[in-house]
């Protein structure tokens, strides 16, 4: 038979297994709930650094696109601005209209010489039909030489009552038919009779 003392020992005993056992379980429980807590911060922080790395992208975008869209209107701004500033147009005995955007510093060009011009052609009605400014890449030609209309020719070079352009120089110039195209136009843009407006600048001579 075992003694009383025996069984409070073993009973004791086994209280204090069962103890242990709660006592690992609750410190392994401990421990889950504290990485499942460090998780979470380090999910939610990431997920901030994540929030914040896309704002700051979306924001640099955005500056970039306001920047682009600020330069588009300031370059249409200019160039409506331009062609207001110059309605004060002078009439040479030929009957070419001229009149100086901005008046060049630089060489005057030649009769013969080879010259670089960007230009933007209008209709009267306002209709674009060609611009060099739309290829990135002036026009390149000899000047004074029937490579190109009259008007553009007597425009640069000048006559007795035009005066030469000279490189930087941006002019407006408004060519009758008879300088132009004449009666035949050109390329099914440009109508038979029509009258040409011009902002011609000159790159280089």
């Amino acid at each position: 038979m075992i003694s009383s003392a025996a069984r409070i020992s073993r009973a004791a005993k086994d209280v204090g297994s069962i103890c242990a056992r709660k006592g690992r379980a609750q410190a392994f429980a401990t421990r889950r709930n504290k990485f499942t807590q460090v998780s979470a911060r380090r999910g939610d922080l990431n997920l901030r650094s994540s929030t914040a790395l896309g704002s700051l992208v979306s924001r640099r975008w955005a500056t970039v696109l306001l920047s682009v869209c600020a330069f588009q209107v300031y370059c249409t701004n200019n160039s409506k601005a331009d062609a207001e500033s110059c309605m004060d147009l002078t009439t040479s005995s030929s009957g070419l209209q001229y009149c100086d955007i901005v008046v060049g510093e630089g060489a005057a060009p030649v009769k013969g010489g080879k010259i670089q011009a960007h230009y933007i052609g209008k209709l009267t009605n306002g209709k674009k039909f060609d611009a060099s400014y739309d290829r990135g890449q002036p026009l390149a030609f000899q000047v004074g030489v029937g490579q190109v209309i009259k008007g553009w020719d007597m425009g640069i070079v000048g006559t007795d009552d035009i005066p030469p352009m000279k490189v930087g120089g941006k002019r407006r110039l408004l060519i009758p038919p008879e300088l132009g195209y004449g009666a035949r136009g050109a390329g099914g843009v440009i109508p038979g009779g029509a009258t040409l407006d011009f902002e011609v600048e000159l790159v280089k001579a």
